[in-house]
């Protein structure tokens, strides 16, 4: 996993990308195939070292988020202080409909991770595409906890109703790097899945926060805070 300390999560999502434009002449029907074909398409000696240490399923995940931005690849780099107000804003029920942001492929990070910054928690970026199922969509998380990196990517089903708090429905899918392996949700510890329940949580409220700041009113002082950064 240290490929995680070289590299931001944007910066591995920009090579997966430009992967997928060179290698695909159209926008493959299915991304989770193509995904694979963009793994595979890595040197040997690299493939073999990911599948040594176990994170195959974390190369593939973030080619798909990749693939998924497939038209324009666009990242949110937020600062010390946006990140911080994102977590003050208080927040007791969702919006009506889901903030733009969060309709199609979007990806946030902060911009020096190794200094200390995080989006919350040890959360350092968060990502999101949808899969193939009209409503489901895959949550990832790139982590440092203690100086060592992590991953994680579970299901979430959106659903938007006005005065309603957003259940995670599928919490308990997908899977996490665990003791040195990829382990899936259902087979972890009851500590570790009920952290794991309340990360998921606070993405979902970090990232929809975040969306329905960005398209509020008088928000011009917070929004010189944030850095989109179009990557194409």
């Amino acid at each position: 996993m240290e490929w995680l300390l070289r590299f931001s999560a944007s910066e591995g999502t920009r090579f997966f990308w430009d992967e997928a434009r060179r290698f695909f002449q159209d926008k493959p029907l299915d991304f989770e195939v193509a995904a694979e074909q963009l793994f595979a398409r890595l040197d040997p000696t690299v493939r073999a070292m990911v599948a040594e240490e176990g994170s195959t399923l974390a190369y593939i995940s973030h080619a798909r988020l990749a693939l998924a931005f497939w038209d324009r690849l666009i990242s949110h780099r937020l600062t010390v202080v946006a990140a911080e107000r994102v977590r003050r804003v208080p927040m007791t029920s969702y919006p009506e409909q889901a903030p733009q942001l969060l309709r199609r492929p979007w990806l946030l990070e902060v911009r020096k991770p190794l200094e200390g910054e995080r989006l919350y928690g040890d959360t350092t970026a968060l990502g999101c595409y949808p899969t193939e199922e009209p409503g489901h969509w895959m949550l990832l998380g790139w982590l440092l906890v203690d100086g060592e990196p992590r991953c994680r990517a579970m299901h979430w089903i959106q659903k938007w109703s006005p005065g309603l708090r957003q259940l995670p429905d599928l919490a308990e899918e997908g899977y996490e790097w665990h003791d040195g392996a990829w382990v899936e949700a259902a087979r972890l510890p009851k500590e570790t899945f009920r952290e794991r329940r309340g990360w998921f949580q606070d993405g979902v409220r970090f990232a929809t926060v975040f969306g329905a700041l960005l398209e509020a009113e008088n928000t011009f002082e917070w929004l010189i805070s944030s850095r989109k950064r179009r990557m194409s």
